[in-house]
């Protein structure tokens, strides 16, 4: 009976020490760049786009703003979308058919500590598992929603709102002007 106790003592730790590990194990990396801002790239998936890159626009703009923006206002909470600063972007790699191939995040060195793995996991899984209307979207160099001969495009896109955007433009504006004075 004695074992029988050693044994489950074992196994009971041995679970709580993986249970452990799987919620502090880091999901991300950070690189810091010359700027002071960071890159954050996931450390699961290093898919990357290969074969023909091409530029594309949106050819209806409240398509894109929909999409991702009602992730990211589901995603991150208002106070975090209130304390983003600006240069904190998302970086989406997707393919011909729409299929997102990989999600990177270029985050303001203000935000490192604002934006926890589970919020930048969260909105990765939900970036990870749209489909991008094709339609939608004009490609190449003379942006022909017809034409469709390329292997992957990135977007980027600002995890802050476009009012809290101009909030701050305008913020950073006055500064700019009353420093000028």
């Amino acid at each position: 009976m004695n074992s029988m106790k050693k044994i489950l003592v074992i196994l009971i730790s041995s679970l709580l020490s993986f249970n452990l590990h799987s919620q502090t194990e880091k999901k991300f990396d950070y690189k810091l760049l010359k700027s002071g801002n960071y890159v954050v790239t996931p450390l699961f998936n290093q898919t990357k786009g290969v074969g023909k890159g091409e530029m594309v626009s949106w050819s209806d703009e409240n398509y894109f703003n929909n999409l991702f923006l009602s992730i990211i206002k589901e995603v991150l909470s208002k106070e975090k979308q209130d304390s983003l600063h600006l240069n904190t972007v998302y970086v989406i790699t997707f393919n011909f058919k729409g299929e997102v191939l990989n999600c990177k995040f270029f985050i303001n060195n203000l935000d490192k500590d604002v934006l926890s793995e589970k919020d930048l996991y969260s909105l990765y899984m939900r970036f990870m598992n749209l489909k991008i209307d094709m339609s939608k979207v004009k490609i190449g160099s003379n942006l022909s929603s017809d034409d469709k001969n390329f292997d992957y495009s990135e977007i980027s896109g600002s995890l802050i709102t476009k009012e809290n955007r101009d909030k701050l433009n305008k913020e950073y504006e006055d500064k700019i002007l009353k420093k000028n004075k």
